[in-house]
């Protein structure tokens, strides 16, 4: 009976949904990771990170919120300010509809945005809408182009130039929410934003690695099985051009002959 081979894929997945599940677990217990990240999140320390005006207005004891769920939800929030800031995910129809009913109970709106953004087709055969030219005649949307200038870096530089937006932010009551969910940060994403966002991880950069260097193990060792396949055969041929020799060359009967010629020189001797 032979002996159950180790399958080294289980092993290797093993080892990989490990790292995966540590990984997600400590996202969920902080967000360290998001301190150094390029995006304008109110989690990020960096020069382009939003982190500085939300404590400006948390010291300020203004109610500031992360909002990181889809905009249809805010219709169960109070009602107050909403910060968008460079996001990378176009609006749903429905959100479309979230922000009519936001800006008819007299919710405000602050788009730090130097382009437009795009507002997802309702069918297959639309093309997106621009949301500027859906929201232009909106007297509660401020759109402010030169977002920099409430990024940490422009607040540390110039932080006179930001009054004019933090007063406006303080004439309008209610809480103020800060948009992550279009910074795909919220607590709905898609896998392809999670594996970007798990490989960009030194966990999930190591994990890339072994993935790598195991594959590169797989392509530089032969198949074992086929491997096995091959020598069998190969002894089962190779037992059948014995037999074959043994039989053209009527080996038996050979054999037949010298025990013959033996046993008559042994009587003899006698």
């Amino acid at each position: 009976m032979s002996r159950k081979r180790f399958d080294p894929f289980f092993f290797f997945f093993l080892i990989v949904a490990l790292l995966v599940f540590f990984f997600e677990i400590a996202a969920q217990k902080t967000n360290s990771h998001q301190e150094t990240s390029f995006l304008p999140t109110t989690y990020s320390k960096n020069h382009d990170g939003m982190k500085g005006l939300f404590l400006v207005l948390e010291n300020l004891e203004k109610d500031t919120r992360r909002w990181k769920r889809p905009l249809p939800l805010l219709e169960n929030e109070e009602i107050g300010t909403l910060i968008v800031t460079n996001p990378k995910k176009p609006l749903s129809p429905r959100e479309k509809e979230t922000l009519d009913f936001w800006f008819s109970k007299g919710g405000h709106m602050i788009l730090l945005h130097d382009e437009d953004w795009d507002i997802k087709a309702s069918g297959y055969d639309q093309e997106a809408q621009s949301f500027k030219k859906a929201f232009k005649e909106q007297p509660q949307l401020s759109i402010v182009k030169d977002r920099l200038k409430l990024t940490n870096f422009g607040l540390k530089k110039n932080p006179e130039g930001s009054v004019a937006i933090i007063q406006q932010i303080f004439s309008h009551p209610g809480p103020v929410y800060f948009d992550e969910y279009h910074l795909n940060n919220g607590e709905t994403t898609s896998p392809w934003i999670l594996i970007k966002q798990y490989c960009s991880h030194p966990i999930g950069w190591v994990t890339l690695h072994i993935i790598t260097v195991f594959f590169l193990y797989l392509l530089s060792t032969p198949n074992s099985r086929g491997t096995e396949e091959e020598n069998k055969k190969e002894k089962v041929n190779l037992i059948q051009a014995r037999a074959s020799f043994l039989k053209l060359s009527q080996a038996k009967v050979f054999a037949s002959q010298v025990i013959s010629k033996y046993r008559r020189n042994k009587n003899d001797e006698y």
